[in-house]
């Protein structure tokens, strides 16, 4: 992985590199729009000006929909005579009737064997950038981005621990617990969720809604959803993740209706907020299609309904800190401190609980699938539980953050043993591969998943 060093901005996010590849492939097997999506100030703007820097504004050109109102203007001089090679198009949802224009610039963008520019679309309701890319510019018209919250290794780089990428193998636990903490961090690179950026996000929503075209990229959010949602990541910290732990918080939340609960999850979903895992018991059971996830959400009337999907599905934040970021003055509430939290034994478990979270959200970063329903987890009764497998990539994965299991303890040797695939279990410091899988250091395997170099292990069958 590449570390770019320009003067302006010497230190740049993963994704940058991503898209960079994606800007140079050519032939008309590829697409020629990037969408991008992310929730509000996670630095979308700043990588669309890295690629700007790196491609110079002689072949590129960067417009902001938010902030310039001549903007609209030059997207339309562009579109009748497209004169750069790089398109870079900064909350397009302020833009009226944004989905039928990105349609326009696709067929724009057409040609026998060459695409004529390329395009890299952001927004910071993610909930409709997704619907866009699913729906207007789906059928590989576009390839989705989703731009995370700072990952680990991002942290360990911005933070100066390590020199590049590709440089982790050192990585400690007191490193993941400060990641946690966002500590030594510059703070433009952390998100503050106070309450303006709540009041911005109802108004980017609602926004995002009445400039859309099609019916189906309409995203409901109400009042208090995103707060009751702040109180929902927080009382999980204090507790096992359970049912009612999920919908039923008793920490000064308001008591929330079936109907709201429902829509609460579908919300955090449709925005990559969270994502879902099947609970597969048998072998004969397949993994739930997102469809019929929503088609029982929409129709949720009590609260047993919600209790029936949540015995086939789990539901994850995309990442940990959403819980660190969210949750501090939360939790005070009820006299648990963050900061000593991750040093206090009696809550050894939420360590565990984080690192479960981060490998779950790092991996299906690594599809950054359309719908996000690409895990299970395994719990067949005559064999046991591994944590995450995602068959896209092949990986089957345990979790642990204390003590180191033996082969005799995991299961990863006791499931699909005729099929190869990578089998990891994170462990506290040892680093091996014993009996067909590989046992690594939780710090590093976060790194691995972060950069994709887990996809470079050896698969193996049993």
């Amino acid at each position: 992985m590449s570390n770019i060093n320009h003067t302006k901005y010497p230190k740049q996010r993963l994704i940058v590199d991503s898209l960079k590849e994606f800007i140079g492939k050519s032939g008309n097997k590829t697409c020629p729009i990037a969408v991008m999506a992310g929730i509000r100030r996670i630095g979308k703007t700043t990588v669309l000006y890295c690629l700007q820097e790196y491609y110079g504004i002689n072949n590129s050109l960067y417009l902001d929909f938010a902030n310039d109102k001549e903007a609209v203007y030059k997207l339309d001089d562009f579109i009748r005579n497209p004169d750069k090679n790089l398109l870079l198009l900064d909350e397009i949802t302020y833009l009226k009737n944004y989905e039928n224009i990105c349609s326009d610039l696709y067929n724009t963008a057409g040609g026998a064997r060459e695409w004529k520019f390329k395009v890299v679309i952001t927004g910071s309701s993610p909930a409709h950038l997704f619907k866009l890319a699913h729906l207007t510019l789906g059928g590989g018209r576009s390839k989705i981005f989703n731009l995370p919250v700072i990952t680990f290794v991002e942290y360990l780089y911005f933070t100066e621990r390590i020199k590049s990428y590709s440089e982790y193998s050192n990585a400690t636990i007191q490193d993941f617990k400060d990641y946690l903490l966002l500590k030594d961090l510059n703070p433009e690179l952390a998100v503050s969720f106070d309450e303006q950026y709540f009041i911005d996000y109802y108004e980017l929503n609602d926004r995002s809604n009445d400039n859309r075209c099609a019916g189906r990229s309409f995203i409901e959010l109400k009042s208090d959803d995103l707060q009751n949602m702040a109180n929902l990541l927080a009382y999980q910290l204090a507790d096992h993740v359970k049912y009612e732990t999920i919908v039923s918080p008793d920490i000064g939340v308001r008591s929330l209706a079936p109907t709201d609960r429902a829509r609460l999850i579908k919300f955090l979903l449709d925005s990559r907020i969270t994502n879902c895992s099947t609970t597969l018991l048998s072998e004969d059971e397949r993994k739930m299609e997102a469809s019929a996830v929503y088609r029982e959400l929409e129709s949720t009337t009590n609260s047993s309904y919600l209790e029936g999907l949540f015995k086939k599905i789990s539901v994850a934040m995309c990442s940990p800190l959403l819980y660190s970021r969210l949750g501090e003055d939360i939790l005070a509430s009820v006299n648990i401190d963050f900061h000593t939290l991750l040093d206090n034994s009696e809550y050894n478990d939420i360590i565990g609980k984080m690192l479960e979270v981060y490998i779950r959200g790092a991996i299906v970063q690594l599809d950054c699938p359309l719908i996000p329903f690409t895990l299970a987890k395994l719990k067949y009764a005559e064999i046991g539980e591994v944590d995450i497998w995602n068959s896209n990539r092949g990986i089957l994965c345990e979790v642990t953050a204390g003590r180191t299991k033996g082969p005799q303890e995991t299961k990863l040797h006791k499931y699909f043993k005729d099929v190869s695939l990578i089998r990891v279990c994170s462990t506290k410091h040892h680093s091996d591969k014993i009996e067909g899988f590989y046992r690594i250091p939780y710090p590093i395997l976060c790194c691995m998943i972060d950069t994709g170099d887990i996809l470079n292990l050896d698969k193996s069958q049993i």
